[in-house]
C-alpha cells in the first residue's frame, strides 16, 4: 500500500491575469464586518425596489434605458454592482474598495421625475449612502458612450 498521493499540478495564474473579484463578495467573507454586510444587504434590496418604482414612472414613455446587473459579472469594473442609466438619469450601485461599503451614485439631467426620485433618495438607507456624482461630459454623453460599446441586450425601452 502506497502512502503517496497523486494530485494534478495546476500552475498558478499570474496576479495580473486574474479576473478582478467583486468587492461586495469579498465583504461577505469578512466576519468582523457584520454591520457592513447588513448595510450592503439593505441598500441592495432598497436599490432594487427603487428601480422598480422608477420603471413604473417611466412606463410607456418610450425612453431607452441601460440596465445591467453586474453583481456576478467580473468582466467589468469590480466595484459596480448594478447600473440603471437613461439620457437624463444615472443610478449606479457600487461597492467601494477600502471598507467594502455599498454606495449609490446618482445624477439628473432635466429628468421629468427628478423631484419624486430625489424624495425617494432622502429615505433610509439612501439618505446615508448616496452621492450625487456627474460623469465627465454629463449624463447624455455618458449614456451615448455606453450605447456605443455595450451589447444591445442590456438596453430596454420603457
Amino acid at each position: 500500500m502506497s502512502l503517496t498521493t497523486e494530485y494534478e499540478y495546476k500552475p498558478l495564474i499570474p496576479y495580473d491575469e486574474r479576473p478582478p473579484s467583486k468587492r461586495w463578495k469579498s465583504s461577505q467573507y469578512k466576519s468582523k464586518w457584520r454591520d457592513v454586510q447588513q448595510d450592503n444587504y439593505l441598500l441592495n434590496a432598497a436599490f432594487m425596489r427603487l428601480i422598480e418604482r422608477i420603471k413604473s414612472l417611466y412606463k410607456d414613455s418610450g425612453i431607452m434605458v441601460y440596465e445591467r446587473d453586474q453583481r456576478n459579472d467580473s468582466s467589468l469594473n469590480p466595484t459596480i454592482m448594478h447600473s440603471f442609466i437613461t439620457n437624463n438619469l444615472l443610478l449606479e450601485l457600487e461597492c467601494e474598495y477600502v471598507q467594502h461599503r455599498c454606495e449609490l451614485f446618482y445624477d439628473f439631467n432635466n429628468c421629468p421625475h427628478e423631484a419624486k426620485i430625489r424624495k425617494w433618495l432622502c429615505e433610509y438607507p439612501f439618505s446615508i449612502s448616496s452621492v450625487q456624482k456627474t460623469p465627465d461630459g454629463g449624463i447624455a454623453e455618458y449614456f451615448d458612450r455606453i450605447r456605443s460599446f455595450q451589447d444591445d441586450k442590456y438596453f430596454i425601452t420603457l
